[in-house]
């Protein structure tokens, strides 16, 4: 249970992020979705994806010490 909500809001975050980085490359770097750097993507996709997963592991490690 604990893993498949992590998958879960990690999904989420990952549609999110796509739709930032693709609006974010195309109108304010004016640069074509084709012509991205995928080594940026990666990088900023792993930035922002380990946090969460840590995050959400201490949270549901807090739950079960004060249960």
């Amino acid at each position: 249970m604990v893993i498949k909500d992590i998958i879960k809001k990690l999904l989420i975050n990952l549609v999110i992020f796509t739709l930032f980085f693709v609006v974010y490359n195309m109108f304010i770097r004016r640069r074509i979705y084709t012509e991205i750097d995928w080594l940026d993507y990666v990088v900023y996709l792993f930035i922002i994806t380990i946090p969460v997963v840590l995050g959400q592991l201490a949270k549901e490690k807090l739950k079960k010490q004060r249960k």
